[in-house]
């Protein structure tokens, strides 16, 4: 009776794979192990399809041994055979396949079956080229080098699939290459050879690559080509936004030409690489040399690298910290040396290396005999507003002869195109300040008639000077425009009983009008410099001068004339130095007081105040301190003394 049950549980067993039966009968054999992998994949039509399984003892009869089940049971149909399980799919879909000893159910072994559609057929199938071995679609490679090649498949959707398997062959070339199976080249001689690869039971879909074995160099080198050149160290001195180019050759003359590129900061500088050149152009300032370097994947032993510096400025640049010379007509300016200049950076002028401290040229540059210096370059151009003088708005002066002679001459809409710039470097403009100061113990005026506040006139000269034709429209600080703006007139007035007489608001108030709010602040020094001249010109009374303004117009060592040539002015001739250009002084200081220094030891801009235009009041004016942040704008009173530092517009 046992006997009878034990051959039904075999039956059952046999059975859940999806009906077929099994020959799990008992016999003297046994099983001390079984074991297979983990997974299996198969398409719908993969008839005769076969899972091996592994037995212990070597031998032993599976079919007779063991017995075979699936979870679910319903995606495939399993015969155990002796060496394995014959499979046939029944859906799409996964199952778990198990093979168990009869004689002990603890001796299994399991795996996971997957069932997919068949795949439709491939539209085609490429050579995957990418990396530097790939020259025109060509694969190249160096005499003794391995080479891995990649296909893809494209179904009829052309979507990259990988549901299909490729053949390598090669077709072409067995004297210069060897092809493995899997698509593995050896290069062996110099030489062409072609290997082709097709999409497997598809062998219309199919496509071939050209192989060259070509030498591999020996040694690279440049040939320069670009605007900017090495210097004797070898380096390249770039300025940012510009580009250097050069030819690279590599030798033998037939040997593979291409070549790796990297970059040691890419935010510094970048590379591109077309052909055989290589173009470098600079990205960001630096005050150190990044390096570029060139390496050929076909000889990793040889390699060239070159060290480029990114500046502001380039050798013909004029910079802040150049000089500038003048015969009193022409003006010649000069390399200071200085190159990138926050932090400092020196380059040599005569040679264009990097140095570690900076040369300075001085006056002992052939070619400037006859020539005055005169000062450094603080700022390279004009301020960006086309009307840069400031001296537009100066036509609402209320008297329009006086506003003729107010303007000293015809500045209003003077542009920076106005002006000659440097003889060497047409395209360049910039703010100069003196090399000296003048008298250090001169006071701004001991007293006032302040033309910004004055509303009384003055007959000097003979004529009527109005100085209330200013009021309300120019202030010579920040400070009196505000009190300016903030000036209110009554509409009306307070009779008698103190009742308003005039006008009222839509609420019942009475009105107050502001006819100052568009006071404008005369910030540029050159401004204020001649509207102070025509003052002291039309004074009678010295008492009342502007000192700083009076003596920089007097001084006869300073030889440039207003202007200069009236075709294209050299200069705007020198001035006291407004807020405008006392900013633009500070935000160079340490490049421009350098060059000063280098100048004369007595010239640099130190802790001294220096006066400017810059008027608070009746009895007050600004002076500068550009080497004190802490107290770099003061007011004082106006018989307080100070440095006086001439300045001009190039």
């Amino acid at each position: 009776m046992k006997k009878i049950l034990y051959l039904a549980l075999a039956a059952v067993l046999a059975l859940s794979c999806g009906g077929k039966k099994n020959n799990a009968h008992t016999n003297t054999g046994y099983i001390l192990g079984l074991s297979m992998e983990d997974k299996y994949s198969f398409t719908i039509d993969d008839e005769g399809a076969f899972i091996p399984v592994v037995a212990d003892p070597a031998g032993a009869k599976l079919a007779s041994l063991a017995l075979v089940s699936c979870n679910p049971d319903d995606v495939i149909d399993a015969t155990l055979t002796d060496t394995g399980v014959s499979i046939t799919p029944k859906k799409i879909g996964s199952t778990t396949l198990t093979v168990q000893s009869v004689a002990n159910e603890d001796i299994k072994a399991s795996c996971t079956v997957a069932i997919a559609a068949v795949p439709a057929a491939p539209k085609s199938v490429a050579v995957v080229k990418t990396g530097s071995h790939f020259i025109d679609g060509n694969l190249v490679l160096g005499n003794g080098e391995d080479f891995q090649l990649e296909a893809k498949v494209t179904d009829v959707n052309n979507a990259v699939s990988s549901s299909y398997k490729v053949a390598w062959s090669l077709v072409s070339g067995e004297d210069y290459i060897d092809l493995s199976a899997a698509g593995k080249v050896t290069a062996k001689a110099n030489g062409t050879a072609t290997v082709k690869v097709e999409v497997e039971n598809y062998p219309a879909i199919s496509t071939t690559l050209t192989v060259k074995v070509m030498q591999a160099p020996t040694s690279i080198s440049f040939i320069y080509t670009g605007e900017y050149q090495p210097n004797g160290n070898g380096e390249v001195v770039l300025k940012r936004g510009k580009s250097t180019s050069f030819m690279i050759n590599v030798q033998p003359a037939d040997a593979i030409p291409v070549v790796n590129v990297s970059v040691a900061n890419s935010l510094l500088i970048n590379a591109s690489v077309s052909g055989k050149t290589v173009t470098v152009t600079g990205v960001n300032f630096t005050t150190s040399a990044t390096t570029l370097t060139i390496t050929s994947p076909y000889n990793s032993s040889i390699s060239k690298s070159i060290k480029f510096y990114v500046f502001e400025y380039d050798k013909k640049d004029v910079k802040p910290g150049d000089y500038v010379y003048s015969n009193g007509t022409q003006v010649r300016s000069a390399d200071s040396g200085l190159r990138h200049i926050n932090p400092l950076v020196y380059v040599d002028p005569s040679t264009g290396n990097i140095a570690s401290k900076p040369t300075f040229p001085g006056t002992s540059l052939s070619g400037y005999s006859g020539y005055n210096y005169v000062g450094v370059v603080a700022k390279n151009s004009l301020p960006d507003d086309n009307d840069f003088l400031g001296c537009s708005w100066l036509s609402q002066c209320r008297n329009g002869s006086n506003a003729t002679d107010l303007t000293y001459g015809a500045i209003r809409n003077y542009t920076k195109s106005d002006l000659g710039g440097f003889a060497n470097n047409s395209s360049a403009h910039g703010l100069v300040v003196a090399a000296n100061s003048r008298n250090s113990s001169l006071k701004w005026q001991d007293k006032t008639e302040c033309i910004g506040w004055s509303n009384d006139y003055k007959k000097v000269d003979g004529i009527n000077i109005y100085q209330s034709q200013l009021r309300g429209i120019l202030a010579f600080s920040k400070e009196q425009r505000d009190e300016f703006a903030n000036y209110k007139k009554e509409r009306g007035y307070l009779d008698s009983s103190n009742n308003w007489v005039g006008e009222y608001d839509e609420h019942g108030n009475p009105i107050y009008d502001y006819p100052y709010k568009d006071c404008a602040y005369v910030e540029s020094g050159l401004v204020a410099h001649l509207l102070m001249n025509f003052y002291n010109k039309h004074l009678n009374n010295s008492d009342y001068t502007v000192l700083p303004v009076d003596r920089i117009d007097s001084s006869t060592s300073l030889k440039m004339k207003l202007y200069g040539s009236s075709t294209k002015p050299a200069t705007t001739g020198w001035f006291l130095p407004g807020k405008l250009e006392w900013d633009i002084i500070k935000y160079n200081y340490t490049v421009v007081n350098n060059s000063l220094y280098q100048a004369s030891s007595s010239s640099e801009l130190g802790a001294s105040a220096y006066w400017s235009t810059e008027e608070g009041g009746t009895d007050y004016a600004y002076v500068y301190r550009p080497g004190v942040p802490s107290s770099y704008r003061t007011e004082v009173k106006k018989n307080t003394t100070a440095a006086v530092r001439g300045v001009f517009w190039l």
